[in-house]
């Protein structure tokens, strides 16, 4: 049968509209070959005026199927119902039940098997076991001979007639084998294309997060060097009220900006699965008080902030704190944007084996039938919001997925015209205090030591604005900066640092591979200098590539002050200290 099925589709048409055409054209075929031949067989009764009315009635089936496009279904059924009818009356005049024609009814069906459906072949089989009942009735009452007998001149048509229904369960089966060959065949191949296509989705993907990486990349360097530059306005120059608010609304500005740039950076990383988390020991009522500090009202606005705790948490907890942070931040950014009057609460409580986080505010609440609309990305509860407000929508949604990469859940429950109330669960894990802690927090004010601080940076715009900073919270620092790894290697040779700050992507020589070569190449005490990483990049393999290089610490860019100066004198505190302790 493979063979023969091999042969036959050489010639099989390649869609499944042509293949059904082809088969039923085919069966038309058979049909009038099949009736017509037995006009030439002495039969047990008269039955050519018959046959030729069935050619007749097939004919005229063909010329309206092919000259009047008459559909597939109504052509099958019309051909069904031509040899149902001249079956049905041979079987009625060769013996009913005991006619070797009864054959025929049996497979009848088949072909709506092929070219209709389960459905219609089901339909065929009750019409041909009503047939074979009608048959059987009309026998038991006599209407039809029971004892019929054929003679020595039948025997050619009853063996002639067996031949072809022996033949035509043979083809039937042919026909469905081929046809669903054909069909998988065109199945593969298609998934083959999908597979393709898949495959040129996934590279357009991985082009587009980089090109995202590498514009966010590019967006954050000058931003820092503009709110770099911003400070150094607000705090060294004299200006007059007027500039000073200028100045002010250049920062104001550039935050929004920010914070729009880390968004889409954020929600890329998310939609790719790359965004990764980064535990780590976090002391609950420290990090609830720089929320706090962040989003404090002014002490004349009508909103105030009550923050809450639950005094049953753990002091120390292992948790990623920047993104637990971020998803508050969009929290708390609604809360205050929606609530002109009142006050808006922020809530910390031990939920069994979970931290549940609130954000309760007294604002315009939302619709009920808008609610599920807003953790959606490009979202908001209204066009309204967004003429008033403001905002991509993208805040809610990275929120939640955030919190699902957490493994909590979120949701909100709200009232139009009573407020809002928005939580969110993350896994409480305890955890012990780490060791830097207790460093950290007794290390000195190194604000009047004559730090040596080495600068690592090809961008001079950069370089300009972290000797602005460096210089404002160390006045007595001794700043070098150069503008290569190659040439910080050999600064290090010739001089003695406390500490390096280093950017990550530079040409030649990186900062990984800096701070390689600085802690395999140099000697000791040189190799151990603290290495502080400086990046735009948001991606963690980013970050966990600079520490897999030997790095202290890696901070963003733009520079946070309190986070650089903290970092700083915690790192040189312990190099310091550990320098003493081997003196002695």
């Amino acid at each position: 049968m493979h063979a023969l099925a091999g042969l036959f589709a050489r010639h099989w048409p390649d869609d499944l509209l042509s293949q059904r055409h082809f088969v039923l054209r085919s069966y038309i075929c058979f049909a009038m070959l099949i009736i017509g031949g037995f006009c030439f067989v002495s039969g047990p009764f008269e039955h050519v005026p018959l046959s030729l009315l069935s050619m007749a009635a097939l004919s005229l089936i063909g010329v309206l199927y092919i000259w009047r496009n008459w559909p597939v279904a109504v052509v099958t059924h019309a051909l069904l119902t031509v040899c149902f009818s001249l079956i049905y009356i041979v079987c009625m005049n060769t013996g009913g039940l005991a006619s070797p024609q009864i054959l025929w009814l049996g497979i009848l069906p088949l072909p709506s098997l092929v070219l209709l459906g389960f459905k219609e072949t089901f339909i065929w089989v009750a019409v041909v076991m009503s047939a074979i009942g009608s048959l059987f009735a009309l026998t038991f009452f006599g209407y039809l001979p029971s004892d019929f007998a054929f003679k020595e001149q039948h025997l050619n048509w009853a063996t002639i007639s067996l031949m072809c229904v022996a033949a035509n369960v043979f083809w039937v089966p042919v026909f469905y084998y081929v046809l669903n060959k054909q069909q998988l065949v065109s199945l593969k191949e298609r998934n083959f294309e999908f597979e393709g296509s898949r495959q040129a989705l996934l590279k357009s993907e991985a082009y587009k997060d980089e090109f995202v990486a590498a514009v966010g990349h590019e967006l954050r360097t000058p931003m820092n060097a503009i709110l770099g530059f911003n400070d150094v306005l607000l705090e060294n120059m004299q200006l007059t009220p007027q500039e000073l608010e200028t100045v002010r609304l250049i920062r104001q500005s550039t935050d929004k900006l920010l914070k729009l740039v880390n968004q889409i950076l954020d929600f890329s990383q998310l939609q790719a699965g790359r965004l990764v988390l980064n535990p780590t020991p976090v002391k609950v009522s420290d990090a609830l008080a720089q929320c706090r500090a962040t989003f404090l009202p002014a002490p004349d606005s009508p909103v105030s902030l009550v923050t809450e705790l639950d005094p049953s948490i753990p002091d120390w907890v292992s948790l990623d704190a920047v993104r637990v942070k971020e998803v508050l931040c969009h929290l708390l950014d609604n809360a205050f944007k929606f609530t002109t009057h009142g006050e808006v609460r922020l809530r910390l409580s031990h939920l069994e084996n979970e931290l549940l986080f609130e954000v309760i505010d007294s604002g315009s609440g939302i619709p009920k039938e808008l609610q599920e609309y807003i953790f959606k990305r490009f979202e908001h509860a209204d066009q309204a919001t967004v003429r008033q407000f403001g905002g991509t929508g993208l805040g809610l949604a990275i929120s939640k997925k955030l919190v699902a990469l957490f493994g909590g859940s979120i949701g909100l429950e709200s009232t139009l015209g009573e407020g809002s109330r928005f939580w969110f669960t993350v896994p409480l894990v305890a955890c012990a205090a780490p060791a830097s802690h207790a460093l950290s927090t007794h290390a000195p004010d190194l604000s009047n030591y004559a730090m040596r601080i080495l600068m690592v940076d090809d961008n001079p715009v950069n370089l300009q604005v972290a000797r602005y900073i460096c210089q404002s919270i160390w006045p007595l620092a001794n700043i070098v900066d150069t503008a290569s790894g190659l040439q910080a290697l050999e600064l290090l040779k010739q001089s003695a640092f406390d500490v390096v700050l280093m950017d990550m992507f530079m040409p030649g020589m990186n900062g990984p591979q800096t701070c390689q070569a600085i802690r395999h190449q140099l000697v000791d005490p040189i190799c151990h200098i603290p290495v502080i990483g400086l990046t735009a990049s948001t991606h963690a393999q980013d970050r966990q590539l600079c520490l897999e290089a030997g790095m202290n610490e890696v901070l963003p860019k733009p520079m946070d002050k309190v986070s650089l100066a903290a970092t700083v004198n915690s790192l040189v505190h312990a190099a310091m200290s550990s320098r003493t302790a081997h003196a002695v």
